[in-house]
């Protein structure tokens, strides 16, 4: 239990098992090598800060902020061992980024006011399904889950990635993207 601050980049070679505590390292890297894997993962326990995955295997990111747990799954990828993607959920609107919640695709309902994740290819050249979660503890507003879709900020709107498949109900579930577009680079 209680907090682990990280001052410095840090890689974990083989796994994580998170039963109790968070970890917070903000923008210093926190990576899993291709082959590394996490367990658990809670409210109480999660990762508040920047997580890089190398690998093409299915990934859960224990992603967290502000005492929220908030995992995003990512798919097999194939290819080179070597790609990898980048990521850090943060539980604030994101109005005050700004992503502007009302620029948005036309078929785009409500944005979310309460949450969103920055997930970014850093190098890689295949395209993955994600799965989101929500919560009603963190997430809002809830009308009707069944409306839920994964979006994409494009660097001026949020552009809709679509729902291949839902799960759970008002309180709680998940959303998976149909992959359209590549996700972004940094530049």
């Amino acid at each position: 239990t209680g907090t682990l601050e990280l001052s410095d980049p840090i890689s974990i070679p083989i796994s994580l098992e998170l039963i109790g505590g968070i970890i917070n390292n903000d923008e210093n890297l926190l990576t899993f090598p291709s082959g590394s894997f996490v367990t658990g993962g809670s409210n109480s326990s999660h990762v508040n800060g920047r997580i890089r995955k190398v690998g093409n295997t299915t990934f859960t990111y224990p992603f967290g902020n502000d005492g929220f747990y908030a995992p995003l799954t990512t798919s097999a990828l194939g290819g080179a061992a070597t790609q990898h993607f980048t990521g850090r959920y943060f539980h604030v609107n994101p109005d005050d980024v700004p992503y502007n919640r009302n620029s948005k695709e036309a078929s785009l309902g409500i944005i979310n006011e309460c949450e969103y994740w920055e997930f970014v290819n850093t190098n890689s050249t295949a395209i993955p399904t994600l799965t989101m979660t929500w919560s009603s503890d963190r997430t809002c507003p809830i009308d009707d889950f069944n409306e839920f879709v994964v979006t994409q900020w494009n660097g001026t709107q949020w552009i809709d990635l679509g729902q291949a498949s839902l799960s759970g109900d008002a309180n709680s579930g998940s959303v998976r993207n149909s992959p359209v577009s590549p996700l972004p680079s940094p530049s």
